[in-house]
């Protein structure tokens, strides 16, 4: 499973968690890319994460 593809689940589900922040979902995403995609989960931990609502797309790297 990808990334983007993570992601498209995680949008999926939106209308039954909405009290689940952003950051909450990102640490689900991570720690699900960490069991199947030990690496990429790994340089994803190390990423600084902050929210900017000004950001074109739904996520970046600064």
């Amino acid at each position: 499973m990808s990334l983007g593809d993570f992601l498209a689940r995680l949008h999926q589900n939106d209308g039954s968690n909405n009290h689940v922040t952003s950051a909450q979902r990102i640490r689900e995403a991570i720690i699900i890319i960490l069991q199947k995609q030990r690496l990429f989960g790994e340089v994803l931990l190390q990423l600084p994460r902050e929210n900017d609502l000004q950001l074109p797309a739904m996520m970046g790297l600064r």
